[in-house]
């Protein structure tokens, strides 16, 4: 029997092919393992779609409560390396306008006051003209009128005392001046005078004495 010598690289080699041998059933194995996970995968992908397909079916059914309008939008705050970004309020203040009228204040015309110097009437002489005390007084600056005057009332009776000026020449009325109780005594002067005479009440003379002012319109006597 002849005897066969195997070189060391030829028996290597068949180890090698024996290993290889030995490791296709860990292959399997792994492969089956992953096809399994595999398909429980797809399996688990196909009950989800399904389950989420009937979901959306019952949400659109019937009685489902439908909502309508814009959803709320929430703007979140915008945050820079730690800086909160903060929009300030805007306050808008209207000022209030006050219309200011101003008063009108209504000046009425002053009031004129007129005031017209007493005058009185001539009447009947109430006294006798011997009775009357009279000095006659220039009140009108007319030439000699004080002394023409007196002439004429001592031919009518009266008493006369003398004759001079007024303390002035700008009398238009005559004035009859008296004291209390001699009235009668000066209406009686009064009415013998033309003109118009002004009954004045003084104080100092003698009972029925009387101090007749001739004015500029003094005309002479009317008895």
């Amino acid at each position: 029997m002849s005897e066969r010598r195997i070189s060391p690289g030829r028996l290597l080699g068949n180890g090698k092919a024996l290993h290889r041998k030995s490791r296709s059933p860990r292959a399997q194995v792994l492969l089956s393992v992953l096809a399994v996970v595999i398909a429980g995968a797809c399996i688990g992908a196909v009950v989800r779609l399904l389950v989420g397909t009937g979901s959306a079916k019952a949400s659109s059914g019937p009685g489902a409560p439908v909502t309508t309008g814009s959803p709320a939008t929430s703007t979140p705050a915008t945050s820079t390396h730690g800086t909160s970004t903060t929009t300030p309020a805007t306050t808008t203040t209207v000022a209030s306008t006050t219309t200011t009228v101003p008063a009108t204040t209504t000046t009425s015309a002053p009031s004129t006051t007129t005031t017209v110097p007493a005058t009185t009437t001539t009447a009947a002489p109430t006294l006798a003209p011997s009775r009357v005390l009279v000095e006659v007084l220039n009140g009108s600056g007319a030439t000699a009128a004080a002394t023409s005057t007196a002439k004429a009332l001592r031919e009518e009776g009266f008493l006369v005392n003398g004759t001079g000026n007024a303390g002035s020449f700008g009398h238009v009325e005559n004035v009859a001046e008296y004291s209390a109780g001699s009235e009668e005594a000066a209406t009686t002067i009064a009415a013998w005078v033309s003109g118009g005479t002004e009954l004045v009440e003084v104080k100092g003379l003698a009972p029925n004495e009387v101090y007749l002012v001739l004015g500029s319109s003094f005309h002479g006597l009317t008895g």
